[in-house]
């Protein structure tokens, strides 16, 4: 989902980082109902934004996402909490 956020464009005019870019994102999840936002929140503020947070949101490569993957298998993180959280797809 939030792939589809950015590909529309608008935000990276902006240069904003992932960072500020969260709320705009929550916004779009509870508008289309996302039953597990607490959970997306949580991976956000605990493990994404602490590694990621500052970069612009024009900077972040698929690369990005399979080292942060790294980085929580490396953390010993379970795989499916890595997986479901949707956040790379």
């Amino acid at each position: 989902m939030m792939n589809r956020l950015i590909q529309k464009g608008w935000a990276l005019m902006f240069g904003m980082t992932l960072r500020q870019f969260v709320p705009i994102y929550m916004k779009e999840l509870a508008v289309n109902q996302c039953v597990d936002v607490a959970r997306i929140r949580t991976a956000l503020n605990c493990h994404i934004l602490p590694i990621l947070g500052e970069r612009r949101l024009g900077s972040l490569k698929r690369e990005d996402g399979i080292d942060y993957i790294a980085h929580r298998r490396d953390e010993r993180a379970a795989d499916g909490t890595i997986e479901r959280s949707g956040l790379f797809s």
